[in-house]
């Protein structure tokens, strides 16, 4: 089994920077460059079989973006990554009650909207994400009145905090 050799750093997660004798070695998120571009269709309450997450907003993307990633995870780590809830996606509002244009949620349901993305894998230990950049998804919080901030350690406020959800660690290759 692999040690995950993790520096938590809240709001930001850890930067995976490569293994060393059978352990992953990783780092605290600094900048980076969003040098991919994809598309993603905008949809609202997204569901999954029984599941139904009112209040959420979220772009699905390609499926086979996040299944690559596990793909790159399980062949240079071997640990196994289970799927999202919502498999490859990016989480706009998440259970957050609107606060303006109530009566128009519906409003962005079905759009396409481009984004920009890190190959810089980041992880919690438990989550595995990418960065993304997207004006329209600051744009979608904006309209319904929700802040696009979150606040650092440091006490900075970090512009943009969306992500590419690639899986969670599967519970046998957690130590």
């Amino acid at each position: 089994m692999i040690k995950l050799y993790v520096d938590h750093t809240p709001g930001l997660g850890t930067k995976v920077i490569g293994s060393h004798f059978g352990d992953l070695i990783i780092t605290k998120a600094y900048p980076h460059d969003y040098v991919f571009t994809s598309e993603a269709t905008i949809v609202n309450d997204p569901s999954m079989n029984t599941k139904f997450d009112p209040n959420w907003i979220i772009a699905k993307s390609c499926d086979d973006l996040a299944a690559y990633y596990r793909y790159q995870i399980i062949s240079r780590f071997n640990i196994r990554l289970l799927k999202p809830s919502f498999d490859s996606h990016i989480s706009i509002v998440v259970g957050e009650e609107p606060i303006i244009n109530v009566d128009n949620w519906n409003h962005f349901n079905g759009n396409i909207v481009r984004f920009k993305y890190t190959n810089d894998i980041f992880t919690n230990g438990m989550h595995w994400w990418l960065r993304v950049e997207c004006e329209e998804m600051n744009y979608i919080r904006e309209y319904f009145g929700l802040n696009n901030d979150i606040h650092a350690p440091d006490g900075s406020i970090i512009k943009n905090p969306f992500h590419l959800t690639i899986g969670k660690t599967h519970p046998s290759d957690i130590s």
